[in-house]
């Protein structure tokens, strides 16, 4: 729908919440959903004007109960710390952008992404940083493959035979994306 009206997905949803319209046919179920998603939208949006930042995202992934959410589904204790740690690294990232004289969420994830494309934009003597995946079909000078360590490499989810295999095609591409 948002396709077709040509509208951003959160004006859809938006719009649903104040004025639910039969042509999508959302079960309760869904309305639900997307009335509880809009709610927490607005209420978060809120505490980012009001609260410093790093306290709002905190508040945040404690509200969607996100650590428990990792906990529940990353199976590895590994990966599990992984995942924690990048988390906090992104509080307090968000912690000394604080500092700023503009600092706004907005700003901050307006300045990620310069600093993203900017480095995209000069990356002679950059470093890329890919998954697997996103390697298919590019090639480098040198490559370095990082985490190669049980539970990343096979993934835990893909302990069945097929599982296997796919991840052995997936390595056998990240190795032959170096030239030398």
């Amino acid at each position: 729908y948002n396709r077709k009206a040509k509208l951003p997905l959160l004006d859809v949803l938006e719009k649903i919440t104040k004025d639910p319209f039969s042509e999508l046919e959302i079960s309760s179920r869904g309305m639900g959903g997307i009335t509880n998603f809009m709610l927490l939208y607005h209420e978060a949006a809120e505490k980012f004007k009001r609260e410093p930042l790093h306290q709002a995202l905190e508040w945040l992934i404690q509200k969607m109960d996100y650590k428990k959410a990792i906990f529940d589904e990353v199976k590895s204790e590994k990966a599990r710390e992984i995942k924690l740690e990048n988390v906090q690294a992104y509080i307090d990232a968000l912690k000394a952008y604080e500092k700023e004289e503009d600092a706004s969420l907005e700003n901050f994830l307006s300045d990620a992404m310069l600093d993203r494309r900017k480095k995209e934009k000069n990356d002679y003597d950059a470093l890329n940083l890919m998954t697997f995946h996103s390697a298919k079909g590019l090639e480098f000078p040198v490559v370095f493959l990082v985490g190669l360590e049980d539970h990343l490499i096979p993934h835990l989810k893909s302990q069945t035979k097929e599982g296997i295999e796919e991840e052995r095609r997936l390595l056998y591409v990240a190795i032959t994306r170096a030239m030398k």
